[in-house]
């Protein structure tokens, strides 16, 4: 069980159980204080009035908080003592962990705003600042949405992939607007894109292949078997 000693006991820290050194009792009433003044031996107690190491309470709030696939709870976790269920309390946070820690822990509880991609919606959506790369489904269109690219949900890529894929689409797109706006025509077999300057319908494309201009379909290599000029 954790000790609840005060003022130097000599109890052991419910983690380690190494014996704790001084015990600090009223830091929750001094902002100001900053654990570096002290040995990661010495105890440090918690609202709830367990009392830990400040080194294991910092690695634990570390890796609870910070660490993992998970990017935390978002939320402040509950003391480490097996069964207590009082949350552990944001100016502890602020002291035990170092500032680049402290900094991290406030982005993940911090919410984002994040707007709808969909040209007539752009509804605002606030989203924890943990959540990434996960769909976020808008409450007025109901389409769901990338968090961390804001482009349309992609299940099947990652954020950079789903980009190069669009990209490719957009492409395609661009190209097959042309081919139509030109009249070109498509190799049946290999797909390549054929532009007939002039002469008959037959066409021998580059894969060896003949196909018709006119209509697309495969012939032979015989110029009368293509459509009538």
């Amino acid at each position: 069980m954790a000790s609840k000693a005060k003022g130097g006991g000599r109890a052991p820290c419910p983690i380690c159980l190494d014996i704790l050194g001084s015990v600090q009792t009223h830091l929750h009433h001094y902002p100001y204080v900053d654990p570096s003044d002290f040995s990661p031996h010495d105890g440090w107690e918690l609202k709830c009035g367990h009392v830990f190491c400040i080194g294991c309470l910092r690695n634990w709030i570390q890796h609870t908080v910070l660490s993992g696939p998970h990017n935390a709870k978002a939320s402040a976790p509950n003391c480490p003592h097996r069964g207590c269920l009082h949350a552990v309390q944001p100016h502890h946070l602020d002291r035990v962990l170092d500032p680049d820690a402290v900094k991290r822990f406030k982005y993940l509880i911090t919410p984002r705003v994040l707007k709808c991609p969909t040209t007539s919606c752009s509804t605002t959506v606030n989203v924890p600042g943990h959540i990434h790369q996960a769909p976020v489904l808008c409450p007025k269109c109901a389409l769901e949405f990338c968090a961390a690219c804001g482009l349309r949900w992609h299940a099947e890529f990652d954020c950079a992939m789903n980009k190069l894929h669009l990209e490719d689409e957009k492409a395609a797109a661009l190209l097959q607007a042309t081919i139509d706006k030109l009249q070109w025509k498509r190799c049946p077999w290999c797909r390549a894109v054929v532009e007939r300057a002039s002469g008959c319908a037959h066409i021998t494309c580059r894969c060896g292949h003949h196909f018709c201009y006119k209509c697309g379909k495969a012939c032979s290599s015989d110029h009368f078997s293509c459509c009538p000029p």
